[in-house]
């Protein structure tokens, strides 16, 4: 396996060296890794309440999960074809690898978008969104005076 300072080859190769033949050259070239990033908005205000996916033509998945501005960050990440799509934020990383592996050739459908990473780039790619952000409710139980929970 051939590890990087900021990520690993993939898919993983094998190399063997012959003992009779140690003079045999070889070339290894690493691309430099690119990155993601961009905005999350959910009825035009910013959301943590969708995951980003990265679906690389390879079958890596990558995620990030937006911050409370709706920015989002996936870096270290090998050239390629990707598809990126936002996910209900229950969706978990292990579930869109699968479908990934189910069904690699599957169609991209709008709020997804498919884009091609060169190595060292950095490419933003924003989700506008329709719907409703939920209400987030903070507050305590209390019964007979007492407080049971924080929320």
């Amino acid at each position: 396996h051939v590890k990087h300072r900021d990520w690993q080859a993939w898919p993983p190769f094998a190399l063997e060296l012959d003992a009779e033949r140690p003079r045999e050259r070889f070339e290894l070239r690493l691309e430099e890794p690119g990155s993601w990033h961009g905005r999350v908005t959910l009825g035009g205000a910013p959301t943590r309440e969708r995951r980003i996916f990265a679906r690389h033509a390879s079958g890596l998945v990558y995620e990030a999960l937006p911050d409370e501005e709706g920015r989002y960050a996936i870096t270290g990440v090998p050239p390629g074809r990707y598809v990126l799509e936002p996910r209900e934020s229950s969706v978990s990383l292990a579930q869109v690898a699968w479908e990934q592996f189910r069904e690699p050739e599957r169609e991209t459908r709008a709020p997804a978008v498919a884009r091609e990473l060169l190595p060292g780039q950095a490419l933003a790619v924003d989700f506008a969104l329709e719907g409703t952000k939920l209400a987030r409710v903070v507050g305590a139980l209390g019964l007979d005076g007492r407080r049971y929970g924080v929320w």
